[in-house]
C-alpha cells in the first residue's frame, strides 16, 4: 500500500511541475510608482518590464533625448512601451473636442520644443490611426509617424494609448518602426495593453464619483507631462527592477524540498 505522506508530496511535486510549465498561471506582477500593476502574461510574457528610475532614466535619454516622466518600460524584438501615468482629472467626453488637425498641430508644437532642447530635429509626418475613443475600453488611441534627424529611414510610429482611470490616464506610448507596424495587429496590442494594466482599487474609471476633478476642456490633459516623440534605440538595459509577485525561487526551492521529503519517507518505509 501506497504512504499517504508520500502519494501527497507526488502529488505535491506534479502541482509545482504545472505551475512551472503553465505559463496564464506564471503571469508576472510589476507594480509601477503610481499604485498600479501590469501583469506580464500571454503573448509578450518574455518582454523585458523596467520599473528602477534608474534604468528608466537611461531609457528617457536614449529615446526622448532627456529625462521624463516615465514609469515602466516593455521592450522585445517588435516594440517598445512606454508608460506614464497623469493625474489631469476625470476624463468626460462630452468635455472634451479631440479635433485631429488641432492635436496633431499640438504634436508638431510639442516636438518642435523638444528639438530645440536635444538639439536634434524632430517632425510629425502624417497620422497612421487617427485618434479615436474607445468607450467600450474606456480608452483614447491614435498613432503618428515621427521622423528623426532629417532622415526617412529614422522614422518611428507613435502609438498612444491611453487607458483612462478615475484621477487621469495611463498614458501607454508604443514605439515601432513602420515596417513592423504594419505587421502587427494594431487592435490587439490596444487590448493586450488595457487588459494587462490595472489602476489600484478605487481608482478605475468606473470608480468616479460626484465631486471628482475633471479633466480640463478642450484637449482634457491629453498633452500631460510629455507629449513629445520617441524612437526606439539600442538601450543596453540589463537591469530589471522588480521581482515578480510569484517569485521562482521559491518554487525551486519548494521543488528542491518536495524531492527532498519523497526521498526521505521512501527510505524510511523501505
Amino acid at each position: 500500500m501506497k504512504n499517504p505522506i508520500t502519494s501527497s508530496f507526488s502529488a505535491l511535486t506534479l502541482s509545482v511541475f504545472l505551475l512551472l510549465t503553465h505559463h496564464n498561471v506564471l503571469a508576472k506582477e510589476y507594480h509601477l510608482e503610481s499604485g498600479s500593476k501590469f501583469n506580464l502574461t500571454g503573448k509578450y510574457k518574455d518582454s523585458e518590464f523596467i520599473t528602477n528610475n534608474r534604468s528608466l532614466k537611461k531609457i528617457s535619454r536614449e529615446t526622448a533625448g532627456r529625462a521624463t516622466t516615465i514609469e515602466a518600460f516593455l521592450g522585445n524584438d517588435q516594440f517598445e512601451v512606454h508608460f506614464f501615468n497623469e493625474n489631469v482629472g476625470y476624463f468626460q467626453p462630452e468635455n472634451c473636442e479631440i479635433d485631429k488637425d488641432e492635436l496633431f498641430s499640438l504634436i508638431e508644437k510639442q516636438t518642435t520644443i523638444q528639438s530645440k532642447e536635444i538639439n536634434r530635429s524632430i517632425k510629425p509626418v502624417r497620422w497612421v490611426i487617427e485618434p479615436k475613443i474607445d468607450n467600450e475600453l474606456d480608452a483614447i488611441y491614435y498613432a503618428f509617424e515621427a521622423q528623426f534627424d532629417d532622415n526617412p529611414s529614422n522614422t518611428w510610429v507613435n502609438y498612444r494609448i491611453y487607458e483612462l482611470g478615475r484621477y487621469g490616464y495611463e498614458k501607454m506610448q508604443v514605439v515601432v518602426s513602420p515596417e513592423v507596424f504594419l505587421s502587427l495587429d494594431a487592435t490587439q496590442i490596444l487590448t493586450y495593453l488595457d487588459d494587462n494594466h490595472n489602476f489600484e482599487d478605487g481608482a478605475n474609471y468606473s470608480d468616479y464619483q460626484e465631486g471628482d476633478s475633471l479633466a480640463p476642456y478642450g484637449t482634457c490633459g491629453l498633452l500631460g507631462s510629455f507629449f513629445g516623440a520617441l524612437e526606439d534605440a539600442d538601450l543596453g538595459v540589463d537591469e530589471i527592477s522588480d521581482t515578480p509577485s510569484l517569485n521562482i525561487f521559491w518554487v525551486i526551492l519548494l521543488i528542491l524540498a518536495t524531492v527532498g521529503a519523497n526521498i526521505f519517507f521512501n527510505r524510511r518505509n523501505s
